[in-house]
């Protein structure tokens, strides 16, 4: 089921940019901006270490904040990205909990701080491609460090001059240490939903 909404949410990509490829630039698309919204995380990663497996932590939420600028002044969309925020990971076990059900406890809650630079390009209007690289803090844990990296795509949707509500999809891989200092590699999806705004227009 997980993979139909993955599906459908990269679909959906392709069907929304050329209904808005009529708009013709958009200081959100060519200039500096900040942006700051939610997203939901999806994990498919079951094995720890090779050997052991147990309850995963498989879904998360997220805040996250971003800074966005051209590379240079030419009109050329292809921007600079710098990326923070705050993520929390709950496991199966938590999730069962939370939504009342039977003989389902809560687990450890881990939350982690990204803090990503990147590289964003914009194909047509709206529709973009990107990646972006850097480290990420587990908050719940020894503040341990350890490098991430994460593709993506999406489509910036402008409802103003320099306002867009900017809908990504990207895959994010990152290496931690449990609560029983197990090394788990955590790879997900994430599907990311933020309202963004033009500075210094």
């Amino acid at each position: 089921m997980k993979f139909v909404y993955i599906c459908f949410s990269v679909l959906s990509l392709f069907f929304i940019e050329p209904v808005f490829a009529q708009y013709q630039g958009s200081a959100v698309t060519i200039g500096e901006s900040l942006s700051f919204g939610f997203e939901g995380n999806s994990s498919f990663t079951k094995h720890y270490d090779g050997t052991a497996q147990y309850a995963p932590y498989q879904a998360g939420i997220g805040f996250v904040t971003r800074f966005e600028m051209p590379f240079s002044n030419s009109d050329v969309p292809f921007n600079f990205t710098a990326t923070s925020g705050i993520t929390a990971f709950f496991s199966d076990q938590t999730i069962r909990s939370l939504l009342g059900k039977k003989d389902a406890y809560t687990e450890k809650i881990y939350y982690f701080l990204p803090v990503k630079i990147g590289a964003k390009y914009y194909l047509g209007e709206n529709f973009y491609v990107e990646g972006e690289v850097g480290g990420i803090v587990n908050l719940s844990n020894s503040f341990k460090t350890t490098p991430t990296y994460a593709p993506g795509i999406g489509v910036a949707i402008p409802f103003q001059q320099i306002r867009s509500l900017d809908l990504g999809l990207r895959y994010e891989t990152f290496n931690q240490t449990d609560v029983y200092n197990e090394t788990f590699i955590k790879s997900f999806f994430s599907l990311r939903l933020v309202y963004k705004f033009g500075i210094g227009q």
